[in-house]
């Protein structure tokens, strides 16, 4: 997986996942090596939205994304 080697170049602290489309499997990308080995995997900082996905569209949902990673973000510094 090539595309996956650029994934350091962009991942953070924290990584969040929006629920996917299509007949792709991701199940591949996060038993590799490399997705492991990141910082925000490490330290469990991966949230994944399986209901519905990000839908980057239209204010109540923009407004719904941020508060899913408001609250993920200072639910895992509280628990640190």
């Amino acid at each position: 997986m090539p595309m996956l080697k650029l994934l350091s170049e962009y991942a953070g602290d924290y990584i969040f996942i929006s629920g996917r489309k299509g007949s792709e499997e991701p199940e591949p990308v996060f038993q590799d090596s490399f997705w492991n080995n990141q910082s925000a995997v490490k330290n469990g900082r991966v949230y994944r939205n399986e209901t519905r996905g990000f839908i980057y569209s239209d204010p109540i949902s923009l407004e719904a994304e941020l508060q899913y990673v408001v609250d993920n973000v200072v639910d895992s510094l509280t628990k640190s």
